[in-house]
């Protein structure tokens, strides 16, 4: 089970995220709309609408415990309308467990569990995380803009309502489309965070994510771009070098936090200074370095070839 979750965090947007992600310590706000740190914050409708999946056909299998309490099934008839609204059928067979957290992912709240299937919600009981394992084998691969009226299908059928996603893109490794709302702090991105919708090629629902982390106070005073680019003496801008090699050095406030941090961590505002150059003989490279934007410590570093 713990694999399968960790399969499905490194796909989609963790996997886009790769230099600027990190897992963080969830703290969501109750309730709709749009919070004053720039995230669509979800919630379930008490009926959500009916959007059948191209297929209905999931991995399915038995755990080994039952619901101990009224909540618990409650909690378990709640996750079934999401799974119903998704037009899936929760095998007959499954057994459910309830849990009151999950280690594998931060924060309290209620987990349920039927079979592979999960639905996670957070302490105030904004929905937070939905997934079902993908079937193995696909029809066909959605357009983008197919892509995208599925995804819209999703959101209504378990009852959000999002603007058009910041991204939607299709990852052949995985494969599946995925969409993001990444969140942004008074402007700036921390793009571990944010709302994500995956499906397969050809539409069938695989998860929903929703993620807000605790953020450090932002510094009173802030390194300029110049001296954040002065902690990464290599960047620089050039072109028609020697042997034609043209080189980029940018600077970008991110909210951030270092991949080897502990998760209980808050993001921390940084400069993410990043290097690329390219060649006349069709060879690239660079790195990024991440400057906290109040001390200017180097905080992390990252190679992009």
């Amino acid at each position: 089970m713990t694999a399968i979750r960790a399969l499905c965090r490194l796909s989609g947007l963790a996997a886009t995220l790769l230099l600027v992600a990190c897992s963080s310590t969830v703290t969501m706000p109750s309730g709709g709309g749009s919070t004053p740190s720039g995230v669509p914050t979800p919630t379930i409708a008490p009926t959500p609408t009916i959007v059948p999946t191209p297929s209905a056909a999931r991995i399915s299998a038995t755990t080994s415990a039952t619901p101990s309490s009224p909540a618990d099934s409650a909690a378990i008839a709640r996750a079934t309308r999401i799974f119903e609204a998704l037009g899936l059928d929760v095998p007959a067979d499954v057994t459910a467990r309830v849990s009151a957290s999950d280690p594998a992912t931060d924060g309290a709240g209620t987990v349920v569990d039927l079979g592979y299937w999960e639905v996670q919600w957070n302490s105030q009981g904004v929905l937070r995380f939905v997934f079902v394992p993908p079937p193995s084998n696909t029809a066909s691969k959605l357009t983008s803009a197919q892509a995208g009226a599925r995804v819209a299908q999703i959101l209504t059928a378990l009852g959000l309502t999002l603007p058009v996603p910041d991204l939607l893109a299709y990852d052949v490794n995985v494969p599946e489309w995925t969409a993001e709302w990444p969140r942004k702090i008074d402007g700036v991105p921390a793009f571990q965070d944010g709302t994500a919708v995956s499906v397969t090629p050809d539409g069938e629902f695989i998860s929903y994510r929703y993620t807000e982390s605790a953020t450090a106070p932002k510094p009173a005073h802030l390194l300029t771009e110049a001296q954040a680019k002065a902690k990464y003496p290599s960047c620089k801008n050039s072109s028609n070098g020697a042997g034609g090699k043209t080189e980029t050095c940018t600077a970008t406030l991110v909210w951030y936090r270092p991949g080897l941090a502990s998760p209980d961590e808050p993001l921390r505002l940084c400069w993410v200074v990043k290097y690329s150059w390219s060649d006349g003989d069709q060879g690239s490279g660079g790195g990024a370095v991440y400057v906290d934007a109040g001390t200017g410590e180097v905080i992390d570093s990252a190679a992009t070839s």
